[in-house]
C-alpha cells in the first residue's frame, strides 16, 4: 500500500504543476479569440503595460491574431520596437476610460483625441494618424442629404435625425456645430453597424463618421451601395488627430521609449504634431 501511495502523490504533485505552468503561459482571451499574452523585454519586474483597443474598422482591429489597421499596426510595431513589456485587452471605449482615470496598474488606450479634459487626468503618445473630413451616411434615397453642401444646411434641416454616439466627440467643428444647431437627434451606445441599421430602419437620418471610417463600414455593410449613400460636406476640414492615452501611473520614460520607436514616416495620413483634438 505504502509503495502504491507515493507514485500516485507524484503523479498528483506533477500534474498540478503541469495545470500550474500552463496557467501561467496561457494567452490572454478575447471573448472568442485569443492574442498572445505579453511581449517585450520587462523593464520593471512584474509590472507591465495593458494596452486597450476595441474592434473599430479600419483603425484597429484582429487580423490573424495580432491587432492591426490605420492605428493598430503602427502602435504594435513601436511596442515590439520599444521593449516595453505589454499585452493587448479588447476593451470597451467607456470602460477603457474609467481605467485611464484612475486604475492601478499601467494602462494605455488606442485612438483617443487630445482633449483638455482628458489632458487632466492622462497623458499622450506622438500624433499616430489623422482622420480624414467627417462625412455623413444616410439611406440612398433620401433626398434631404446630398454632397456639396454645408454642414450647416443639414443640421438646420428641422425634419432630419441626427443618429450621436454616447461619449463620442466629432472634432471641433462638428461639436460646435452640433452644440449651436441643436438638430433633432437620438443617442445610442451601439457600434457603428447598429448604427447604419438604426439608420435603414428609419429610427433616425444620417450619422456623422470619418471618412475612411465610413467607406470601409459600406464596404462591409452595403458593397452595393444600394441601400446608403456617402455624403461629403462643402465645409468640413481633416478630422481630429488621434494618440495613444496612457493614464498618469505610466512612467514618463516609458512613453518616452515608446514615442521614440515609433516610425511616424511610415504611418497613413501622418500629420504635424500641432493639431490635437477628439
Amino acid at each position: 500500500m505504502k509503495s502504491e501511495f507515493k507514485p500516485r502523490m507524484l503523479n498528483a504533485l506533477l500534474a498540478v504543476a503541469g495545470i500550474y505552468v500552463l496557467l501561467l503561459l496561457r494567452p490572454t482571451m478575447f471573448g472568442d479569440r485569443f492574442v498572445d499574452a505579453q511581449v517585450g523585454a520587462e523593464l520593471t519586474p512584474g509590472v507591465l503595460l495593458r494596452v486597450h483597443y476595441h474592434e473599430r474598422i479600419p483603425y484597429y482591429m484582429l487580423i490573424d491574431g495580432e491587432v492591426g489597421g490605420l492605428i493598430g499596426d503602427p502602435v504594435r510595431r513601436a511596442l515590439e520596437r520599444s521593449g516595453l513589456v505589454h499585452r493587448w485587452e479588447a476593451t470597451p471605449p467607456q470602460r477603457q476610460l474609467l481605467l485611464l482615470r484612475g486604475a492601478d496598474g499601467y494602462h494605455a488606450g488606442l485612438g483617443w483625441f487630445m482633449t483638455t479634459g482628458r489632458m487632466q487626468f492622462a497623458a499622450f503618445s506622438e500624433p499616430i494618424y489623422q482622420d480624414r473630413p467627417n462625412v455623413a451616411l444616410a439611406r440612398r434615397e433620401d433626398d434631404r442629404l446630398a454632397s456639396g453642401r454645408s454642414v450647416s444646411e443639414a443640421l438646420a434641416h428641422p425634419e432630419l435625425r441626427l443618429l450621436l454616439k454616447k461619449s463620442y466627440t466629432y472634432g471641433p467643428l462638428l461639436d460646435a456645430a452640433i452644440a449651436q444647431a441643436k438638430p433633432r437627434s437620438e443617442m445610442t451606445s451601439g457600434d457603428n453597424l447598429a448604427m447604419l441599421r438604426m439608420i435603414g430602419a428609419g429610427r433616425a437620418d444620417y450619422l456623422f463618421l470619418g471618412g475612411e471610417e465610413a467607406r470601409a463600414l459600406l464596404d462591409q455593410a452595403d458593397p452595393g451601395r444600394r441601400r446608403f449613400k456617402l455624403v461629403q460636406f462643402t465645409d468640413v476640414p481633416p478630422g481630429g488627430v488621434r494618440h495613444v492615452m496612457f493614464n498618469r501611473s505610466v512612467p514618463p520614460d516609458w512613453i518616452n521609449r515608446f514615442n521614440g520607436a515609433l516610425d511616424l514616416a511610415s504611418s497613413p495620413n501622418r500629420t504635424d504634431p500641432g493639431h490635437q483634438e477628439r
